[in-house]
């Protein structure tokens, strides 16, 4: 029998990580010779994969060494301003009793294990990839597709937790059930499937 697999977005669904972000671009600008990135556009294009990142932030010059010292950057400050959103780690520690749990981001897989060990919760999560492991990031289906192979999911059966339009048109793609996290970075009013706290979430998940 396929099993009902949940998988989380990260950054802005289970993590708040936007100010260490900001930082580490506008670290990349000023070296550059940019201004600060402004606070709008930046919210607008936060769940930007990795390989997007540096055309939208950092676009003067050479695009691949600007993002270089963007992720050295991160790597030595990603931790400084990043947080578990209110009761997710409850969430997720009530969710990993009964279901496997993913992580599929848009970030890199090293920067998403890193923040998740030392936020305590990557203990409990059975798969945690990111968009640099696969042909595509969101809103492609692929890292989908391949946690519910990893964990003999159901698509139908299964939910995709995101904040984000790329992650409910992933899960879309592969008519997998989705959940907006109204407490992340895109919040939208007009979405029927959003959810305002951990526990609301917990009642549409919990069979």
């Amino acid at each position: 029998m396929k099993n009902k697999v949940i998988i989380f977005d990260m950054d802005g669904t289970i993590i708040d990580s936007s100010k260490s972000i900001e930082n580490s671009i506008n670290y990349v600008r000023k070296l550059i010779g940019l201004a600060p990135i402004d606070s709008v556009y930046f919210m607008k294009h936060i769940s930007a994969s990795d390989d997007e990142l540096a055309e939208l932030f950092y676009p003067k010059g050479n695009l691949e060494e600007n993002h270089e010292k963007f992720l050295n950057h991160f790597d030595e400050h990603c931790l400084d301003h990043s947080k578990l959103f209110d009761g997710l780690d409850i969430a997720i520690k009530e969710l990993s009793k009964s279901y496997p749990l993913a992580i599929a981001t848009n970030a890199s897989d090293f920067f998403a294990k890193k923040m998740l060990k030392y936020l305590g919760v990557f203990e409990y999560f059975d798969v945690v990839t990111g968009a640099n492991e696969h042909a595509n990031g969101k809103p492609k289906p692929d890292m989908l597709i391949y946690i519910l192979k990893e964990l003999n999911g159901s698509a139908d059966k299964s939910f995709m937790i995101g904040d984000s339009l790329r992650d409910k048109e992933a899960a879309s793609a592969i008519n997998m059930n989705y959940l907006h996290a109204q407490w992340g970075y895109e919040k939208i009013d007009s979405i029927d499937c959003g959810v305002s706290t951990y526990k609301e979430l917990l009642e549409k998940i919990i069979d």
